[in-house]
C-alpha cells in the first residue's frame, strides 16, 4: 500500500534520506524544518522537506517528531 511522504534529509550527511508520513507532519506547524526521525531506537535530527511529497510503496517510513536546530550540533548552520 502506497502512502504520501515527505523526503528528510539528515543534518550533516545530505545523502542519507528518510521518508516521513505527510499525516504525520500535517500536525506540526508550517515553520518546522527540523525533526527528529526514529532510526533503530535513536531519534536524529533532519532537515524536512515539505516542498515536494512522494508517494512510497514498500520502503520505510519512519516516526518523525517536531524539534529545532538548538538540539542538534549538526543543524547550527540549517
Amino acid at each position: 500500500m502506497a502512502v504520501w511522504a515527505y523526503e528528510c534529509r539528515r543534518c550533516g550527511n545530505e545523502a542519507t534520506v528518510w521518508y516521513v508520513s505527510e499525516m504525520a507532519v500535517a500536525e506540526f506547524p508550517e515553520n518546522v524544518r527540523i525533526v527528529g526521525v526514529k532510526v533503530g531506537s535513536r531519534w536524529l535530527c533532519a532537515v524536512l522537506d515539505r516542498s515536494q511529497r512522494v508517494s512510497v510503496e514498500g520502503m520505510l517510513v519512519r516516526e518523525v517528531i517536531p524539534t529545532d536546530a538548538a538540539t542538534c550540533a549538526d543543524c547550527v548552520d540549517q
